[in-house]
């Protein structure tokens, strides 16, 4: 009975490289050595990785579609608070973050939001009941 030489599969930079031991090929291009593929990656510019901070304990403001200012707390649990610029306040929201991506929920889901978490700004979509839709971001305080 032969026995079947094991054949290793590595993504590199979005190629497939199928390789066995002794040979290499990149699909779609001609066989390349393992050592030009890494080489190849290594040579890609790399910044610091973008760190998430946790929402958790943070205050962020921003500006609703009437121009009215909002802030909202992401308090621990994922609950909520949220306050107008005339004071008005209620903690009948929830969050979830994951990563950089954060999912906000405000009265039982009359309006649910979604952004994306860059430094200190957050900017994404808003929806409601009544099908409005709009775009919206918030800085941090």
């Amino acid at each position: 009975m032969s026995r079947a030489s094991p054949i290793f599969v590595t993504v590199v930079l979005g190629l497939a490289a199928i390789v066995a031991p002794g040979r290499s090929h990149v699909a779609g291009n001609q066989p390349s050595s393992n050592d030009q593929i890494l080489a190849a990656a290594d040579k890609q510019p790399k910044g610091p990785p973008e760190v998430v901070v946790s929402l958790v304990g943070t205050t962020w403001s921003s500006t609703l579609l009437e121009g009215s200012g909002v802030e909202y707390e992401f308090r621990k649990d994922g609950i909520l608070h949220y306050t107008y610029a005339d004071g008005r306040s209620w903690t009948d929201a929830h969050w979830r973050q994951t990563g950089d991506r954060l999912y906000m929920e405000i009265n039982n889901k009359y309006a649910e939001y979604t952004a994306v978490i860059k430094g200190n700004r957050m900017q994404g979509t808003g929806k409601n009941v009544t099908g409005k839709k709009w775009t919206w971001h918030a800085e941090k305080k």
